[in-house]
């Protein structure tokens, strides 16, 4: 009886170590799916992971991860509770949760389990990197100025905190200190697209656009798929008189991202600026369509369709901008002179007053 119950005892051990073994299976075959960029079929791997062993947690941030990927917010959020229910200290889950919170828009809940990814770690780099930019994105820059430093206390090469040290003195307007850190950066890691990037806009900001250009040039040398590089370079090429290099390389932009809102806006004040009013034209219309909201696009258009003659379709798209942006002083102006042009108009004269 005893060796039937020896017998007996070890088979199940056999039986549980094949099946967490086969758990382990499906969930490194998802592993490399997920890193593949093949969300779905991750997903399907970890399902059967999870069928196999519904108490391991790791598979939960896993599949998490797949479903945050793939755009399904809320199933990833699923996942990372069930993940921490069964290990309330496992610290990947709270930091996969924190950056999905940040997504939907959740930043106080972000925070929150920052904090507590924190308190499990206290020397874990990424969770104060992170934490700071939901900070930057509430407008705590204090807070994420706080944190960046107790990176370098960490980490005192971290190009990462000395990139977002150089954002948060651009947010202050202290662009001579901002610029700093971005070279420090740099001299960190010289080939890092951020700190080059974000250096090129801030020698925007104080309009000196050589410099600009140099920092935009050298990140699409590294990388020619980068559209916010050619957008920057388009824009600081425009501000320095190049309109035509400028609309080159908004059209790069556009052609790596469709949904570029901002390339198309900024191609059609530079088309105005040569003289395509009906090119702008086209340009507004799509940076409308794509961002409805965008009050400067209907600003712009409805200069080109005033340049255009079209005082009436002029007036509702300077009054759709104010109705965007209350109170901005220069769609206020806008409207009144447009208001003043169509009185002749209205009261049968040309107008310039002139039957």
């Amino acid at each position: 009886m005893e060796r039937l119950l020896f017998l007996f005892t070890m088979l199940c051990l056999v039986l549980c170590m094949s099946c967490a073994n086969m758990a382990m299976v499906h969930l490194r075959i998802g592993y490399r799916h997920y890193q593949n960029g093949e969300y779905d079929r991750a997903i399907e791997e970890y399902n059967r992971s999870i069928s196999v062993d519904r108490k391991n947690a790791e598979v939960y941030v896993a599949r998490g991860n797949a479903y945050g990927e793939s755009g399904r917010l809320d199933l990833a959020i699923c996942d990372y509770d069930q993940a921490i229910e069964l290990n309330n200290r496992y610290l990947e889950a709270y930091f996969s949760r924190a950056i999905t919170f940040r997504e939907q828009g959740k930043l106080q809940r972000a925070v929150d389990d920052y904090n507590k990814a924190l308190e499990l770690d206290p020397l874990y780099v990424n969770g104060y990197i992170n934490r700071a930019a939901v900070f930057f994105d509430q407008g705590s820059v204090d807070a994420a100025e706080r944190d960046y430093r107790s990176v370098l206390k960490i980490s005192p090469d971290s190009a990462m905190a000395f990139v977002g040290l150089g954002g948060i003195f651009r947010r202050k307007s202290n662009f001579t200190e901002a610029i700093s850190y971005y070279t420090m950066a740099l001299r960190v890691d010289p080939g890092n697209a951020d700190a080059l990037l974000n250096r090129g806009k801030t020698w925007h900001d104080i309009g000196d656009f050589p410099r600009a250009i140099e920092d935009f040039s050298a990140v699409i040398a590294a990388n020619q798929r980068d559209s916010l590089a050619y957008s920057n370079r388009g824009y600081s090429l425009a501000e320095s008189g190049s309109l035509e290099r400028a609309i080159e390389d908004f059209t790069r932009a556009i052609e790596l991202n469709q949904k570029d809102y901002l390339s198309y806006n900024n191609r059609g004040f530079t088309r105005f600026e040569k003289g395509d009013i009906d090119g702008a034209i086209e340009d507004f219309n799509m940076a409308i369509n794509i961002r409805p909201t965008f009050a400067e696009a209907y600003e712009n258009r409805s200069e080109s369709l005033r340049a255009n003659g079209e005082l009436k379709s002029a007036l509702k798209d300077a009054e759709q901008a104010l109705y965007l942006d209350h109170g901005n002083e220069r769609y206020e102006k806008l409207v009144r002179e447009i208001l003043e042009m169509l009185e002749p108009e209205e009261n049968g004269l040309g107008p310039n007053g002139d039957p």
